[in-house]
């Protein structure tokens, strides 16, 4: 019975861990900026995003230790100040955002030269 028990939590963790690592969406709306990986999600108005910036620290965000160049997006209404993601296609992603975010500071190394 103890085996049992064991190899659940075990299989549940790996199972959160995969689904949070490699099941991740961004996906722009007419009004927020909506981020998904496993059971986390955040909602994000564009009104309320102020800073976007380059970044190395890859050990927290919405894609662990995916690339070691993520993009650190700085919102008033965030928990923590801020939220770090590594979207597959950086410049795409940054060329969309300013579409949705004209107001926002982006870090000149993340512009398209």
């Amino acid at each position: 019975m103890d085996l049992i028990v064991v190899f659940s939590i075990l299989f549940i963790t790996v199972g959160l861990i995969i689904w949070t690592t490699f099941f991740i969406r961004y996906i722009f709306y007419e009004s927020y900026l909506f981020l998904r990986a496993g059971p986390f999600r955040s909602k994000i108005m564009y009104e309320d995003i102020m800073k976007v910036k380059q970044t190395n620290d890859i050990f927290t965000g919405y894609r662990l230790l995916s690339s070691k160049e993520a993009i650190e997006i700085f919102y008033k209404t965030g928990k923590f100040g801020s939220v770090k993601i590594s979207p597959a296609e950086k410049q795409k992603f940054i060329t969309e955002l300013k579409k949705h975010c004209p107001h926002t500071e982006i870090e000149a190394s993340l512009t398209i030269n």
